[in-house]
């Protein structure tokens, strides 16, 4: 059909243990519910989901203790409000793995606060060796390559050893 996207399988060399680099966007659940029916084998499957969380950086600016504890109020209540959404969109991606036969057990969540972007979190992450292969969602990867001047996958798979790497094209998008 005019205007459908084709979705690609996993690549071969993905294996059963997979990190998959989550944000805070409906296109990256969408990416998730395009790529978890796509998985060969569920029952044999670990992921983890990652989500950078670029650290909260401002600078009083005000003349008097009010302020100071208004702007410290107001960016605690912004650090709530991520963490909430961050946490839905972990349980939403939960319950997608888990409807497609992952186990419980197999699905794990981790927040980063310390990499200095997405690509270094997702790199620091893999470097770890816990994992055979990184999903990422094309808005991930495009809005990286435009941000780096790269291609994630590439820059992925430079610094990686044999990790496969699937960029997911959301079928929602």
């Amino acid at each position: 059909m005019e205007g459908e996207k084709t979705m690609e399988k996993p690549p071969a060399d993905l294996g059963g243990k997979l990190l998959v680099a989550l944000d805070d966007t409906p296109g990256s659940l969408a990416m998730v519910r395009t790529a978890a029916p796509e998985l060969p084998d569920p029952a044999h499957t670990e992921v983890t989901l990652i989500h950078y969380l670029a650290p909260v950086f401002w600078e009083y600016g005000g003349d008097s203790p009010e302020t100071a504890r208004y702007l410290d109020e107001q960016a605690r209540k912004q650090d709530e409000k991520e963490d909430k959404l961050t946490l839905r969109y972990f349980d939403e991606a939960q319950e997608v793995f888990k409807e497609v036969g992952i186990a419980p057990d197999h699905i794990h969540t981790k927040e980063d606060w310390s990499a200095s972007d997405v690509s270094d979190a997702v790199l620091n992450e893999l470097r770890s060796g816990a994992y055979t292969g990184v999903i990422i969602g094309r808005d991930h990867h495009d809005a990286l390559a435009r941000l780096l001047h790269l291609d994630l996958a590439h820059s992925l798979q430079r610094h990686t050893d044999n990790i496969g790497v699937w960029v997911v094209e959301s079928s929602e998008d």
